[in-house]
């Protein structure tokens, strides 16, 4: 069983900082912002954003080298990657790519410096995802949010029951795997994170995201003994009987059914 990585996302450095001594390692700086309000207008989404003029600070305040999102591919893409390099990123992960040429590109533009990821959100990448998994890419995630919009769906948790999620996880093959998000195995809305969690392992899902709920459901005093009941929900799940799996997957189905146009975590 490998564990399961938490990234947060955090760009305050004072709450980075918090977050750091609990036991958080892994951090995402977010700065995707091109688009996003437009696309996502009149759904419950997080749609904040900082500066790349804020990675560096970050950098030397919390001392830790995060993931850094970018925008999605537009003319000034090859800035944004100097710029993001230049202030100190470990990884760069892409939003709303459409097309194995994007990707290739992508590839092209950052070459070896840093390792690249993508997000899957868009109807369009999915129809290229035997190409994808050839790709020396370091991550894949699966964006519900986007994911949901651009299928014209009003269930964000739907892809993850009728096929189409376990039809990704299948296709990517061996890249890094992630999708969804974690918060107190105890609380999650509208799907309780014990069940989302469950599901998460039933995927062989290698990483989930810490944000909008985990940020709302953990004080700052917390966030370690919370990291640690994940962790250990993460192991007592994979130590499941395949009856065990089965029953779980029944009530996470159930529940998803149930949501109708839910807002989402």
């Amino acid at each position: 069983m490998r564990p399961l990585e938490l990234i947060l996302f955090e760009t305050d450095p004072v709450r980075a900082i918090a977050a750091r001594t609990q036991g958080v390692s892994s951090f995402i700086f977010d700065v995707e912002s091109r688009g996003k309000g437009d696309r996502q207008r009149n759904f419950d989404t997080d749609i904040t954003a900082s500066s790349l003029d804020e990675l560096s600070t970050f950098v030397a305040t919390v001392g830790i080298q995060p993931i850094c999102r970018l925008d999605s591919l537009h003319n000034r893409t090859i800035d944004d990657v100097e710029r993001a390099i230049a202030g100190g990123a470990c990884e760069l992960i892409f939003p709303m790519v459409r097309t194995v040429a994007e990707v290739e590109h992508l590839l092209s533009v950052v070459g070896t410096r840093v390792p690249i990821g993508i997000m899957i959100e868009t109807k369009e990448i999915l129809d290229c995802l035997p190409e994808i998994s050839r790709m020396p890419l370091s991550r894949v995630y699966v964006g519900l949010n986007d994911l949901m919009i651009s299928s014209g769906g009003s269930n964000l948790f739907e892809p993850m029951i009728n096929g189409t999620v376990d039809s990704i996880r299948d296709q990517v093959g061996s890249l890094r795997f992630g999708i969804a998000g974690a918060t107190r195995v105890d609380c999650g809305h509208p799907v309780p994170c014990r069940l989302l969690l469950a599901d998460l392992a039933r995927l062989g899902a290698d990483f989930t995201m810490l944000r909008r709920s985990f940020r709302r459901d953990v004080k700052s005093d917390e966030i370690g003994p919370v990291i640690q009941s994940i962790s250990i929900h993460w192991q007592d799940l994979h130590a499941r009987t395949p009856s065990e799996i089965s029953r779980d997957r029944a009530a996470f189905t159930a529940v998803v059914a149930g949501l109708g146009s839910e807002p989402s975590q």
